[in-house]
C-alpha cells in the first residue's frame, strides 16, 4: 500500500526543485482541480490562486482605507490643536492664561469638559464648550487635594478610561465640577502635568515634579478608551506644563507680613 503522505511530499519537492515543470506542462496545470475556499465545490487551481490573490488585494486596501482615514483623524486633530495654540499665544495676560486655556480645548474639540488643577502654581478652572465654568470655592479639601497629588505622581503617563471606572482618588474632584460638566456614563483622558525645566541652550524638557492634573470629559465612553494611542495627549500635557511655569515665574512674589509694633494702635470700634 503506498505511503500518500510521502508520495505527496516528494510531489512537493520535486516542484520546488523544478520550478520550470508547470511553466513545460501547462496542460496538466490547467487541468488540475482543487476545493474552492469557500464554496463545497471545485476550481481549476489557476482560478483559486486568484482568488487568494483577489483575498490579499482587497486585504490590503482595507488597510490602506484605516490608514487614509487615521491619517485624515491625526490631520484634524493637528489643525484643532495648532488653531487651539495660537489663541493661548494670543493671550496677553497671564492672569488669563487658565482660562484660555480650558476654554480653547473644550471648544476645539468639542469637549463636555476640561479641568485643570495646579498645586504649583496653585489653579483649579475648569470649562465647557458654553465658557468657563468658576471653580466653586473650597470643593476640594487639603486631603483631597493630597490625594489628587499623590495619584498624579504615580502616573507616567495620560490614562484613559470609562467615567464609572476613574480612580477613587478623582472622585471629590469629579464632583467638584458644576451641574452638566459632571462627567455620568462618558469617558475621560487623565493627564498628570510637570513642570518644565529649561536649559542653557535653550532646550526644555518636562521635569520630574509633577505640577498638576489636567481632565478632559467627554459623553461618549469610546472617545477615550485604555489602550489607546496617547501622543497629542502627551503634547497637550507638555503645553501645559509650560503654561504653569510661566505662570509660576510671573507671580509676584509675596512680601513678608509687617511686624506688629508696641504702640500700634487698635483699630476704632464703632458703637
Amino acid at each position: 500500500m503506498p505511503n500518500d503522505s510521502l508520495h505527496a511530499a516528494e510531489v512537493a519537492r520535486f516542484l520546488e526543485h523544478n520550478p520550470g515543470f508547470l511553466t513545460e506542462h501547462a496542460e496538466i496545470f490547467s487541468a488540475v482541480s482543487v476545493p474552492h475556499p469557500r464554496l463545497p465545490h471545485v476550481i481549476p487551481l489557476g482560478e483559486r490562486q486568484n482568488l487568494l490573490l483577489r483575498d490579499r488585494v482587497r486585504t490590503l486596501e482595507l488597510a490602506l482605507a484605516e490608514l487614509r482615514q487615521q491619517a485624515a483623524r491625526n490631520e484634524r486633530i493637528s489643525a484643532q490643536l495648532h488653531a487651539w495654540l495660537a489663541g493661548l499665544l494670543a493671550e496677553a495676560d497671564a492672569s488669563q492664561l487658565g482660562p484660555r486655556f480650558v476654554l480653547g480645548l473644550a471648544r476645539e474639540f468639542d469637549l463636555q469638559s476640561v479641568t485643570l488643577l495646579a498645586w504649583q502654581p496653585e489653579l483649579h478652572v475648569q470649562a465647557g464648550p458654553d465658557g468657563v465654568m468658576p471653580a466653586p470655592a473650597h470643593a476640594l479639601d487639603e486631603a483631597a487635594v493630597q490625594a489628587l497629588r499623590q495619584y498624579a505622581t504615580a502616573q507616567s503617563r495620560p490614562a484613559c478610561c470609562a467615567s464609572s471606572t476613574a480612580n477613587q482618588a478623582l472622585a471629590p474632584l469629579l464632583a467638584a465640577m458644576p451641574g452638566d460638566a459632571a462627567p455620568p456614563a462618558g469617558s475621560l483622558a487623565i493627564v498628570p502635568l510637570h513642570a518644565l525645566q529649561q536649559h542653557d541652550d535653550g532646550s526644555t524638557e518636562e521635569g520630574a515634579l509633577t505640577t498638576g492634573l489636567l481632565i478632559l470629559a467627554d459623553s461618549s465612553r469610546e472617545r477615550y478608551v485604555p489602550n489607546m494611542e496617547t501622543l497629542f495627549l502627551e503634547r497637550i500635557a507638555q503645553l501645559a506644563g509650560a503654561m504653569l511655569t510661566r505662570l509660576e515665574a510671573s507671580a509676584p512674589a509675596q512680601a513678608p507680613a509687617p511686624a506688629e509694633t508696641a504702640d500700634t494702635c487698635p483699630p476704632e470700634q464703632n458703637a
